[in-house]
């Protein structure tokens, strides 16, 4: 389904007009028959014809307009747009859009933010697509509509913890740049970024080697570090909220107002939805939300990296309430019997994030690094710094399939044995020691 949307941002003014194919209408300040923009001096009476036929937008100037209509950078009298093009008449922007189903609820704006489509839905209510119509730029809007912004008390949380992300501008945290209550809707506007998450790229891959899912861990951490000097904690670390590119991780979409726990999310499971959060959610945060710390991040970092080395979490059942008991009583899986060249030396890292008391992990992402850096995961180092058995993380520039490739095999070309396309294996000391 496709839309013409009118606007005129001096004036702060909108309009939509749907449009099915063979459409023909006549658009003008005051037509006798077709689509009045009354806001505008500069449009004629009846300004211009337009067709909608197989997806294209048919525009014709009409004899008596007064003014040129302006497509591109030139005045033009007869042209076609597509979707997502957009021609000038006056002080008043005319775009043909493809219109999201899903957000048909969102005809007018969110606070200052165009809505365009769906992006997922969570326990943290609905991920959406947007324009900043003021900056005219990609955001990605996260909000709640449902019973909860009844509560005052939770609004008022809500807000109060984006405002504390907002200000803290943590780094490799992606930026919360807005948050608002508009019309039932309570959001938050966080900067949008191009880069697969974590959960399609296992998805895609099966598993993520060591020595990858290892540089991995240590970049969530250090990020967790940077929230713990704020006094902040995320709370709903899993691997979709983990974007990845090579030599970097952003993390996306914490809590806000302090509402994810296993009931909130078995309460609103009744409405059909299933949600993933539940396989990184520790124990005691599974119970209520008030008792979780950054020690229950550091419990969902564990169950990431479990799932890196394995390809599933540490705990698949059939029920959230199944998964959350697991979490409680069982024992986690040894990650090797699924992943042997997984060191030996790791595993009672790992083992120790996945402890089901918090006093018994570590303490805090610092102590984490420190035993990271301590240890003999890492690999072998001189003087500080790692040698030839260290092996370069890096991936298909085709298929995006991570590697592990020794710094031996630096300017070779190799073939991707996910897309079968040859790629020159690029060697950076730089990446390696985390230095972007």
């Amino acid at each position: 389904m496709l839309e013409l949307i009118a606007t005129c941002r001096e004036m702060s003014k909108r309009k939509r007009r749907p449009l099915e194919d063979g459409d023909v209408i006549v658009i003008g300040r005051q037509p006798a028959d077709g689509w009045a923009i009354p806001w505008d001096t500069s449009i004629s009476r009846e300004h211009a014809r337009l067709t909608l036929k197989k997806g294209q937008l048919l525009v014709k100037q009409l004899r008596n307009a007064r003014n040129a209509i302006r497509f591109g950078k030139k005045d033009s009298k007869k042209f076609a747009i597509m979707p997502g093009q957009e021609f000038l008449i006056g002080k008043t922007t005319f775009q043909l859009a493809e219109v999201d189903e899903s957000v048909q609820e969102f005809r007018e704006p969110i606070g200052n933010y165009a809505i365009k489509k769906e992006l997922g839905e969570g326990p943290m209510g609905r991920l959406l697509g947007a324009i900043d119509q003021s900056f005219r730029n990609q955001v990605v809007l996260k909000g709640i509509s449902d019973d909860r912004v009844k509560d005052s008390e939770f609004v008022d949380r809500f807000l109060a913890d984006a405002k504390a992300f907002e200000i803290a501008k943590v780094g490799a945290m992606a930026l919360i740049q807005d948050s608002g209550f508009d019309r039932g809707f309570l959001f938050v506007a966080r900067e949008y970024i191009e880069a697969s998450n974590l959960a399609t790229i296992i998805q895609r891959q099966g598993r993520i080697p060591p020595k990858s899912a290892l540089d991995i861990v240590t970049r969530i951490a250090r990020v967790l570090e940077s929230l713990d000097e704020h006094n902040l904690v995320h709370l709903n670390l899993k691997p979709s909220n983990v974007l990845y590119r090579v030599g970097s991780v952003t993390l996306v979409d914490p809590v806000f107002g302090g509402n994810i726990s296993g009931n909130t999310i078995a309460m609103l499971q009744k409405t059909g939805k299933q949600f993933g959060t539940v396989d990184y959610m520790a124990p005691e945060q599974a119970l209520s939300c008030k008792a979780a710390d950054i020690r229950s991040d550091l419990y969902s970092l564990g169950c990431i990296w479990y799932e890196m080395l394995t390809g599933k979490p540490p705990f698949v059942t059939d029920s959230i309430k199944s998964t959350m008991r697991s979490h409680e009583i069982l024992p986690v899986p040894n990650p090797r019997a699924l992943c042997p060249k997984f060191p030996k030396s790791a595993s009672p890292i790992l083992k120790r994030l996945l402890a089901k008391s918090p006093d018994k992990r570590f303490a805090s992402p610092h102590e984490l690094l420190a035993k990271l850096e301590h240890s003999d995961v890492q690999g072998v180092s001189v003087d500080g710094q790692r040698v030839e058995q260290i092996l370069e993380i890096t991936e298909c520039p085709n298929c995006e399939y991570i590697y592990n490739i020794s710094t031996k095999m630096s300017g070779r070309k190799v073939k991707c044995k996910s897309c079968g396309e040859t790629f020159r294996v690029q060697f950076s000391l730089d990446k390696l020691h985390g230095e972007e």
